[in-house]
């Protein structure tokens, strides 16, 4: 049997894995083959965290419906598809007739069918000559023969157009979440009433079992804890008391209706730039500095309301938090980034109204918040399961019996742990990939998502998309909570990954540094708004008529660098690099908001042009 052989192999097809195969479509100017595999079917275009199966119509987007657009450069396009596109022919009536806005709620099982569609488009309107293969299998081993990657795909889950192995050039992991296992909850693991992955199906049906009168507890109390009580109280009319235990004793904050995303300045924490003093003393600091900022923009800025104040400076603090995480000690980030990560992602990102007003106040839908540190499990038949923890606010040890208990203590952060085969076999057989040094979350990427090796070097063609990268968008890009692996970084993921493979293609090294004139880089920066223009461009016919433009655009760069002393071609291959360089920076700028980036690459004007011709 001849061995199936691609460009490209995407390991996983959740939502980071599918956003980028999209933008490879999107973006290349050479026929691409590629193939997708993934081993759950009910994951793919979804993930975990949107797929219909695991999220009943009153699960809810975080964030609000306006910020869901796969492209981050066009804003509004999850919008369009949802008011204008989608097929409502099986929603249910309380969604089928909504008109969806910028700041509204939008159920999240209808993502992978947005995803999906999206997806379809790029293939229809990509370059003749791209093709995708799909397969229904689990990807246990990826090394390096000669010039291509054979990859290994489970044997025991292969179809009948499915091969145990195939051959491709390069290849992009996005395993999204991986299942973690706690000392706690060991006695407990494959109990009937111990329910984990609650977004999976087999996870979302074992709560449907849960009797409606059983005492459940959650362990968490974030957003995902909500998702639970919701599934619960709204989809199955469960009546018994529910108890979160909670590490912090906080939950989610509230976005205000009619709330909209923007980016504030603040100062430098003045912290960052004194020397280390421990962590205790670091903890101090930036609750002094919290304090500060949360008066100040009280009173100079008395239009942003309170509740969403905690978001505003975690999200400008972005600027900084890098610096802070790259200067303390390793194992002192790690052990702050465990103990407070609750703090943040409470912080970082608040909550929809519609969710907050199924659960809150907590005492009228009967549910108590616990704080307190979960110490053993023990099962109690197969219909209860008895939880011993320390309650912090009396600093009393206690046991309870519950009828069921979720957990939503659920994805494994720490990649030396991990026991997928294929992670197993990139970091400890093949070496290909290092567990994160600075936090102990992902792995070692570069700043396009190259994996890097056990000798600190980049695994030439291993690429990573999503939660992989998360303890590298922590130290790089200062990401805190949930946004150092959720939609709004997958968004820039799915750019960078793309140019950058696109750009190892056409032997184009976006690493280069070159000094130009005044002359030159008002050259380069019309040819990158051009550029910019055909990347952002998604169907064929507008391609081909900006295609001129940018060829000319990029000519006359080259023709300038030429005057370096430079020949012709290699002055092209010169303008070619930093016109990608410069517009792949562009596209990911995280320090505007969408709307603002768009603004900034020319979008609006050139749409507001097209319209007056």
């Amino acid at each position: 049997m001849t061995i199936p052989q691609f460009d490209v192999l995407f390991v996983g097809a959740g939502v980071a894995s599918m956003a980028t195969a999209i933008r490879l479509l999107q973006f290349t100017n050479k026929p691409l083959s590629i193939a997708i595999v993934e081993k759950d079917l009910s994951l793919r275009y979804g993930g975990l965290a949107y797929a219909a199966k695991g999220n009943s119509w009153t699960h809810i987007f975080n964030i609000q419906a306006g910020r869901m657009s796969i492209f981050r450069e066009d804003v509004e396009d999850f919008l369009i598809w949802t008011n204008k596109e989608a097929d409502r022919s099986h929603w249910p009536q309380k969604w089928k007739n909504m008109i969806f806005h910028v700041s509204g709620p939008a159920p999240r099982r209808i993502y992978a069918d947005y995803i999906k569609d999206r997806f379809q488009h790029a293939l229809s309107e990509s370059i003749s000559g791209c093709s995708v293969s799909m397969y229904s299998a689990e990807v246990t081993k990826i090394e390096r023969k000669e010039e291509h990657f054979e990859v290994e795909l489970n044997s025991s889950q292969l179809d009948g157009n499915t091969p145990n192995k195939v051959f491709t050039k390069r290849a992009i992991v996005g395993t999204g979440n991986l299942l973690s296992h706690f000392p706690f909850t060991k006695e407990i693991e494959g109990h009937p009433r111990f329910i984990r992955r609650q977004y999976m199906p087999e996870g979302f049906d074992a709560i449907k079992q849960i009797p409606q009168n059983a005492e459940v507890a959650i362990i968490g109390s974030s957003l995902s804890a909500y998702d639970s009580i919701i599934s619960l109280r709204e989809d199955l009319g469960h009546k018994g008391k529910i108890t979160l235990f909670s590490r912090t004793g906080l939950t989610p904050l509230k976005y205000p209706e009619n709330h909209l995303h923007q980016v504030i300045d603040v100062r430098k924490p003045p912290f960052i730039d004194e020397p280390y003093q421990g962590r205790e003393q670091l903890v101090k600091d930036i609750i002094k500095e919290w304090q500060y900022l949360n008066n100040t923009i009280r009173q100079q800025a008395p239009n942003i309301q309170v509740s969403i104040i905690p978001e505003r400076i975690t999200k400008a603090w972005e600027a900084y938090f890098a610096e802070l995480v790259n200067k303390v000690p390793a194992k002192d980030t790690e052990y702050l980034l465990n103990k407070y990560n609750s703090v943040i992602a409470t912080m970082r990102v608040a909550a929809m109204p519609l969710a907050t007003n199924f659960v809150e106040p907590l005492e009228k839908h009967n549910i108590e918040l616990i704080e307190a540190e979960i110490l053993t499990t023990k099962p109690k038949g197969n219909e209860n399961i008895e939880i011993t923890y320390l309650n912090k606010s009396l600093n009393k040890q206690q046991t309870v019996c519950f009828g069921a208990v979720i957990s939503n203590l659920n994805r494994e952060i720490n990649y030396q742990h991990i026991e997928q085969p294929l992670w197993r076999n990139l970091i400890d057989v093949q070496g290909y990939a290092t567990p994160h040094k600075q936090t102990n979350r992902g792995i070692e990427v570069s700043e396009f998502g190259e994996f890097i090796n056990n000798d600190n070097q980049i695994t030439k063609d291993l690429y990573a998309v999503g939660i992989p990268r998360e303890g590298d968008e922590i130290a790089r890009n200062g990401r805190q909570g949930a946004f150092a692996y959720n939609v709004a970084t997958i968004k820039n993921h799915s750019i960078s990954v793309a140019i950058k493979v696109l750009a190892d293609i056409n032997k184009l090294d976006l690493e280069l540094d070159y000094s130009l004139s005044q002359e030159q880089l008002l050259l380069l920066e019309q040819a990158v708004g051009v550029r910019v223009h055909w990347l952002s461009s998604r169907k064929r016919e507008e391609k081909r008529n900006v295609l001129p433009t940018a060829l000319e655009t990029v000519e006359f760069l080259a023709e300038a660098l030429k005057e370096d002393s430079l020949p012709l071609n290699d002055a092209r291959n010169l303008a070619l690099t930093l016109v990608e360089k410069l517009a792949l920076q562009k596209m990911t700028d995280v320090s505007v908001t969408p709307k603002q980036l768009r603004e900034n690459l020319g979008l609006n004007k050139r749409r507001t042009r097209k319209k007056a011709s």
